[in-house]
């Protein structure tokens, strides 16, 4: 009997380690296989809708589009390198990639990249010098024909305009184009004093300098300086003395029209056109109807906040704030607290219901109803044409005709949707930065899966 239960003991052992090997060849064969069509193809069907169109990485961020020539590029990681990948082409590996972006009207990629604790540029896969710091500030001008951004080197800030440097500041600011694009300005400071730099020429030095503003001609310009401690605006060159103090100049779209904020008899007053409104405790900053035929402004007297829009006056409120008005002009909206609840105003009248706060309002382009997000305990809450749609997480965006609307939620058990035009067509674990491809209605996004990242494409 002992011989038998030893005997068949011994056949039991062989027969596993027999699975055991078995099992082991069949995973050997699968990742082979999976192998062997991850570098063979770029394009790997997932389901109906979508097709993976990356390998699989350790991480994936900031995927951007060059429209025009039909490129698409991104930032991948494996075993913590960082390397831009555009239309299939590798570049070089660094510790970290900053940021990654293509020059308008240029073709040309340019992404900030790290090593050995500095920082560098690197354009059309041709690496900068070294810098203390490169900054991700960087702006066009109208024509798309120059750009400009600042750096750091030996603690000195400095700004690069196609590709030519400044002379170098303690700090710098505020760059701004014209509107013909052919002047270019800063803000620089320097042993203690802050002066505008146009076009290469350092103008006079004060206290303090604030932003630049030009008129849609260019033949103005204006902006705010303290001198010891009083603020003045500097309109064509010349100070404007007949208030004490001032601040935040602003252009129309036609140059005539000019408006800015001062204090009269302790109390500020906005001047638009050179009329003068009633007294406030303070006045946050105007906004104008995108026909420049309407301004609007918030501001506080005893504690409460009203509306002023072409000088008519709102109820007054808790607190106001995401003043908007809608691409045609025709509507007008902000955000209003009362008695511990957000709401929206629209034209005048209470729209929403109450939510613990509203995070952000925004009217859609080609299109009189606006969105917003709000939030009601722990739930956030996307509200578009006044449809709730609750379990919000984040990513609201636009196709390029403005036509669709996509963005990511959560469902019950944790798990993350993209929801497009209001229909569930993707669930998994994990999704980031959602977008749509350039000049189309498809949506592009990164997911998980096998505990990597990937890009997904619809079809």
């Amino acid at each position: 009997m002992k011989k038998f239960y030893k005997n068949n003991n011994k056949k039991m052992f062989k027969k596993i380690i027999i699975s055991i090997i078995l099992l082991l060849l069949l995973i050997s064969c699968w990742n082979g296989w999976k192998d062997n069509m991850d570098k063979n193809t770029n394009i790997l069907k997932i389901d109906n809708n979508f097709n993976q169109i990356t390998k699989k990485y350790d991480d994936i961020h900031s995927i951007r589009y060059w429209m025009r020539w039909k490129k698409m590029a991104f930032i991948g990681q494996l075993s913590w390198k960082e390397f831009v990948i555009e239309n299939w082409k590798v570049g070089k590996k660094y510790e970290k990639i900053i940021f990654l972006t293509y020059l308008n009207n240029l073709n040309t990629l340019f992404y900030i990249a790290k090593k050995d604790w500095k920082e560098f540029f690197v354009k059309d896969w041709k690496e900068s010098v070294l810098y203390d710091s490169v900054y991700n500030n960087i702006i066009y001008s109208p024509n798309w024909k120059s750009y400009a951004f600042e750096v750091v080197q030996d603690w000195k800030h400095l700004v690069i305009k196609d590709w030519k440097k400044s002379n170098k500041y303690e700090n710098i600011s505020g760059l701004i184009f014209s509107p013909d694009s052919k002047e270019f300005s800063f803000i620089a400071e320097l042993d203690w004093k802050s002066f505008m730099v146009t076009n290469g020429i350092e103008e006079k030095k004060y206290d303090n300098v604030f932003f630049k503003k030009y008129s849609s001609d260019w033949k103005h310009s204006a902006y705010t300086v303290e001198i010891e401690w009083i603020r003045k605006i500097i309109k064509d060159w010349e100070i404007l003395k007949k208030y004490k103090w001032s601040r935040y100049p602003m252009y129309w779209t036609n140059s005539n029209d000019f408006s800015f904020i001062a204090v009269k008899n302790e109390k500020e007053i906005i001047i638009n056109n050179w009329k003068e409104s009633m007294e406030y405790d303070w006045i946050y900053l105007p906004i104008y109807s995108p026909n420049w035929k309407s301004f609007s402004y918030s501001a506080r007297k005893d504690w409460k906040w009203i509306v002023i829009k072409d000088w008519i006056k709102s109820e007054k409120y808790d607190r106001v704030s995401s003043l908007e008005y809608s691409e045609n002009w025709e509507h007008f909206s902000f955000i209003a607290e009362l008695d511990w609840g957000y709401f929206i105003v629209m034209d005048w009248k209470k729209y929403s219901n109450y939510y613990d706060r509203i995070v952000y309002l925004k009217y859609l382009p080609n299109n009189n109803w606006n969105y917003f997000i709000g939030q009601r305990g722990f739930d956030m809450i996307l509200v578009k044409n006044w449809i709730e749609i609750k379990n919000y997480l984040n990513g609201e965006i636009y196709s390029f005709d403005w036509n669709s609307f996509s963005f990511i939620s959560k469902n019950k058990e944790w798990k993350y949707l993209i929801i497009k035009d209001w229909k569930q067509i993707f669930i998994n674990d994990k999704i980031d930065l959602l977008n749509y491809k350039s000049n189309t209605d498809k949506l592009v996004f990164i997911t998980e899966k096998e505990w990597k990242k990937i890009i997904m494409e619809e079809k």
